[in-house]
């Protein structure tokens, strides 16, 4: 039974945890607590969108202190949404954290344009049925992201104007994956954070990913709580144009502030927390390698002759592009560091294995989505049946629910905001 407090402002397939909200129902659901509760509340837009649809905010609470919550940055993360909310509900329910001394300014969606365009996901469904409205933009079209290689969109400009306004003690941005563990990015270490956070994950049994791909490079401060490199060490894979020291996670650092990201998984396994070393670990490093390219060239060969639609499907064309552009140079770089591997435990094994399935398999979903040439499409959903299936063989999941999900991200941003606050 969902037990989250947010679940009245819905209706009743999202108040009973069987999907997830739309941009549209946040937007409602925050109209609804402003209106409720007047005293506590003040609802402002913050800039429009690429499509010119207002970018929200909700703020609760008076004082000197402010916590920045965003949510929403990236169009297949639907569990930070409804996250907002919830942690919203909770705080207006107490009247401690309204007498702290702390404004709270919370973003549900910073990126409703590409929220949009993926479909809302139903709970518990197949991998195979969740893909078959997937979308994730290039990296150019994400808000938090476009900044680190040049592009400051309206959506990364609503973000920065806002720290720049509220100068957050704290910044928290609210992500998940599709399937993996949670854990947690830093931009400096949080005394206290990392023994919470592991101890509300194991509370929840969820599987604590204690090596993301996200972090192959980054240093971790406890199991699962990875603080950010400094600027002149290698954050991630060549492959990978963001850098998140050059992105909208940056802008609080100006003002004195620092920037949290809370993972949490849809789909989940414990084979992401398993610590224990591979055997081997140069070969396996050139299995993954050999896994991704062959599914990477596997898929350039069946869309060789595709163009972009022109609008509105040139966002889907792009995404594919881009996840497909990725896969090569990654596992170029698999192959060179290879040799000098000594050490590889099985959850980064895991991860890198999961990632050689995920690229692939959202550029054929986008690509299908994009074409209107039958004989691709159906190339295209065998090649994702096929792929699902070996994933499933490889990383058997379960599907974590979806108040657990909220569960463990709310907890987060409430460790540090009252962490970071007595500091």
């Amino acid at each position: 039974m969902n037990t989250m407090m947010s679940g009245r402002l819905f209706g009743d397939a999202v108040a009973k945890g069987l999907r997830y909200p739309t941009v549209m129902e946040i937007t409602d659901a925050v109209k609804q607590l402003a209106s409720l509760h007047p005293r506590h509340c003040t609802v402002e837009t913050i800039g429009l969108s690429r499509a010119g649809d207002p970018l929200v905010m909700l703020s609760i609470g008076a004082g000197d202190r402010s916590v920045l919550v965003v949510a929403g940055a990236h169009a297949d993360e639907p569990i930070g949404r409804i996250s907002v909310i919830e942690l919203a509900c909770r705080l207006l329910k107490d009247p401690d954290a309204l007498a702290a001394g702390t404004v709270w300014h919370l973003v549900p969606c910073i990126d409703p344009d590409g929220a949009r365009l993926c479909r809302d996901a139903r709970a518990d469904q197949s991998f195979e049925d969740y893909l078959a409205g997937y979308y994730r933009p290039s990296i150019e079209s994400q808000p938090e992201w476009a900044p680190s290689i040049g592009h400051l969109l309206p959506e990364s400009s609503a973000v920065v104007g806002v720290v720049g306004q509220t100068r957050p003690r704290l910044q928290c941005t609210l992500h998940n994956l599709d399937i993996g563990g949670t854990f947690a990015q830093l931009t400096r270490d949080v005394p206290g954070f990392a023994d919470a956070f592991l101890a509300s994950a194991a509370a929840l049994e969820i599987p604590v990913d204690v090596a993301p791909y996200d972090t192959f490079y980054w240093n971790q401060a406890a199991a699962g709580v990875f603080v950010i490199p400094p600027a002149n060490a290698k954050e991630r894979f060549d492959a990978d144009a963001e850098d998140p020291r050059l992105s909208t996670w940056n802008a609080p650092l100006e003002y004195g502030g620092m920037t949290s990201v809370v993972e949490v998984p849809q789909r989940t396994s414990p084979q992401f927390a398993n610590t224990a070393e591979v055997g081997e670990p140069d070969r396996a490093l050139l299995r993954v390698a050999e896994y991704l390219r062959e599914r990477a060239l596997m898929l350039q060969e069946a869309i060789t002759s595709v163009t972009s639609p022109g609008d509105p499907l040139d966002e889907l064309y792009r995404g594919s592009v881009f996840h497909l552009q990725v896969c090569i140079p990654v596992a170029e770089e698999l192959e060179r560091i290879a040799p000098t591997t000594t050490s590889l435990s099985m959850a980064s094994y895991t991860s890198l294995l999961t990632s050689t399935y995920r690229w692939p398999l959202r550029s054929a979903a986008m690509m299908r989505r994009a074409t209107s040439d039958e004989g691709l499409r159906t190339t295209l959903g065998r090649l994702i049946t096929r792929w699902c299936g070996e994933l499933a063989a490889d990383v058997p999941t379960r599907w974590l629910p979806i108040e657990i999900q909220v569960e463990q991200q709310v907890r987060s941003v409430l460790f540090l905001a009252r962490l970071t606050a007595e500091e």
